[in-house]
């Protein structure tokens, strides 16, 4: 049987009333949910061949509304013993069918988009990386990243008259809204590759949209390094390294770092965890694409400003501060 034919039997209710899920251990069939949706690295496609009971719908359903993005909560269960959204969601969605489901789904993502872009604005404003005054105009940048004409001016409005991030909140948030706006990129055909190389690549050209250039970085660091103090300016360049995530501090909190004692002294031992592995079809990318001398190095003053390449980081969040 395919959806269809168990939405109803997806879940039923115990004793107390609650919704609980049906435990079948009937032989598995098809789900044939063959409609295009959105999710963070399954295709559709990839759905289709998958067996599954009802019950195991309805989790399938949970996970998909959790790593597409669409909602978030913070736990499985209510206080009171009640599902949570998500799993609610997930019955509500089994329940109409996949033709409805289908006509729901791209809208549910399309909102999230637009609020990930509010809160990556958000995020820009939080950090100073860019100034009340350029709110407007960052907003229409990241529009035109992800092929969107408009952004609901409701949306907009409630955004507006919220309480802004703070700065810990807009470190803390960072991973979640970077990681949600590349699902969509790839769900949308934005991006054609899903693996952390191309993610890398993609995520550093949206913070590419809230960066400085490097014009206005350079003045910046010699007036504070001229009126304030060396520390200062240096303490500024690495903020804003860190704030534009060319120093990811999500990965870097990663790394396992301890001391040990020994007969010469203290040793700082550090495990670095922050730089993921490349999948072995980006390893065979690289090996296949086009040999550049351009940049000359990875440290070399012409990465700044550079969108990379499979063999080659994206530089679109880095700055220089001459020193002669």
């Amino acid at each position: 049987m395919n959806i269809k034919d168990f939405r109803a039997k997806a879940y039923t209710k115990n004793a107390d009333g609650v919704p609980v899920p049906v435990e079948d251990n009937a032989k598995e069939d098809s789900n044939t949910f063959q409609k295009k949706v959105f999710t963070q690295d399954i295709k559709a496609e990839d759905l289709t061949q998958k067996t599954q009971s009802p019950s195991q719908a309805l989790d399938n359903t949970v996970d998909y509304l959790k790593t597409g993005g669409l909602l978030k909560v913070p736990v499985e269960q209510t206080p009171d013993g009640k599902d949570s959204v998500y799993r609610r969601v997930a019955k509500f969605l089994l329940l109409i069918g996949e033709d409805e489901a289908a006509k729901i789904l791209p809208h549910l993502s399309e909102t999230q988009i637009e609020k990930n872009i509010l809160a990556l604005v958000d995020y820009a404003l939080a950090t100073r990386l860019i100034d009340p005054l350029d709110t407007t105009y960052t907003i229409n940048r990241l529009l035109e990243l992800f092929a969107l004409d408009e952004i609901d001016d409701q949306l907009v409005k409630e955004w507006e008259e919220s309480p802004r991030m703070t700065q810990e909140q807009a470190e803390d948030c960072l991973e979640t809204v970077l990681g949600e706006l590349c699902d969509y990129a790839y769900a949308k055909g934005i991006t054609t590759e899903n693996s952390v190389v191309y993610r890398d690549l993609f995520d550093t050209k949206i913070m590419s949209m809230l960066m400085p250039r490097p014009s206005e970085v350079i003045t910046n660091f010699e007036n504070l390094y001229a009126n304030t103090s060396a520390e200062a300016a240096t303490d500024y360049f690495y903020k804003l390294s860190c704030d534009g995530n060319y120093i990811r501090r999500y990965r870097i909190k990663k790394d396992l770092k301890w001391t040990a004692e020994t007969e010469y002294g203290t040793l700082d031992i550090t495990v670095n965890l922050s730089k993921p592995e490349k999948d072995p079809k980006a390893i065979a990318a690289a090996k296949l694409a086009k040999q550049s001398g351009y940049p000359k190095c990875l440290l070399c003053k012409e990465n700044e400003g550079y969108s990379g390449r499979v063999n080659h980081p994206a530089r679109q969040n880095h700055r220089i501060i001459p020193v002669t």
